[in-house]
């Protein structure tokens, strides 16, 4: 948590900034103390895109369980209508779109923590035009996640267990197998 100002694009800026004082008043716990590190250091995104992945990684395995638990042969799970497609050559068959895209969403995801790796994995210090480059992967996973919760906040909302089914499969063998 520490101010940036006064740091410029390489050494520090010619104007007369009192660096500690602004810091104080912009709420900063101190100063930079390494002009290059503050204008080419992008750890920090590379570390908050690299949890959205983490993030997406999860969204995405629990998105699988539950497109399994909705399948004929499991048939455990009954997801509403707003979350699924009826099926292109059976249209009795309701699909888990909305599920497959968020496990899908995944790969968008990591692929945006790799963008920003690969960015600044061969950059001199200082700042460097290449840098314009990390908005982008950024807010694409910050959204791309963001949505994604909020339709698995919505799904797990008002999915309904089947409980017969469940119920059904509690008697053949396998819950207390081991």
């Amino acid at each position: 948590n520490v101010s940036p100002l006064g740091c410029a694009a390489l050494a520090g800026s010619s104007l007369p900034l009192n660096r500690q004082r602004t810091a104080e008043l912009l709420g900063f716990e101190g100063v930079a103390r390494n002009s290059l590190d503050v204008s080419s250091d992008r750890d920090f995104l590379i570390e908050f895109v690299g949890n959205l992945a983490q993030i997406a990684v999860h969204l995405s395995s629990w998105a699988e369980e539950w497109i399994l638990w909705c399948t004929t042969e499991f048939n455990l799970l009954q997801l509403r209508d707003a979350y699924t497609t009826g099926s292109s050559i059976m249209p009795q068959k309701r699909n888990p779109d909305v599920l497959e895209l968020i496990r899908g969403k995944s790969a968008r995801v990591i692929a945006d923590c790799q963008q920003l790796f690969v960015l600044a994995k061969g950059l001199p210090l200082a700042y460097n035009r290449d840098l314009q480059e990390d908005k982008l992967p950024v807010f694409d996973a910050y959204d791309t996640v963001v949505a994604c919760l909020e339709l698995c906040a919505a799904i797990v909302e008002t999915a309904e267990l089947k409980r017969e089914s469940i119920s059904a499969r509690l008697e053949e063998g396998f819950l207390d197998a081991t």
